[in-house]
């Protein structure tokens, strides 16, 4: 009765580790599928961060140009407006010597007629 007892436990015993071992066999492959989802999910994640850093990378080069293009229009009006400030600046002395002329004129005729 002992071996009986004694085999009775044993058996228990292998019941016991088989289901014990079906359940680590179960979470093992759930965590292989769980591994092979983030693997997947990185590779995924990775995949858009390189679209996303390609399309920032595009828009930032657009963004440059026009940049570029607007500091190019800038310095060309800058210009325009000096050229334009020293032609106004040029009539502008042309002017006060034309008055001071048309005074000297105008004194000078005064002048002839008082005599």
């Amino acid at each position: 009765e002992e071996m009986d007892a004694a085999l009775l436990t044993l058996e228990e015993e292998v019941v016991s580790a088989r289901s014990e071992a079906a359940q680590m066999v179960e979470r093992m492959v759930g965590r292989d599928v769980a591994e092979r989802s983030l693997v997947a999910n990185v590779t995924h994640l990775n995949h858009q961060l390189a679209e996303v850093t390609e399309c920032s990378r595009r828009i930032e080069a657009v963004y440059q140009q026009k940049v570029d293009e607007l500091e190019r229009t800038s310095a060309v009006i800058r210009s325009e407006k000096d050229n334009l400030t020293y032609r106004l600046d040029g009539i502008g002395r042309t002017l006060d010597s034309m008055v001071a002329e048309q005074d000297r004129i105008v004194s000078a005729a005064a002048e002839h007629e008082e005599r």
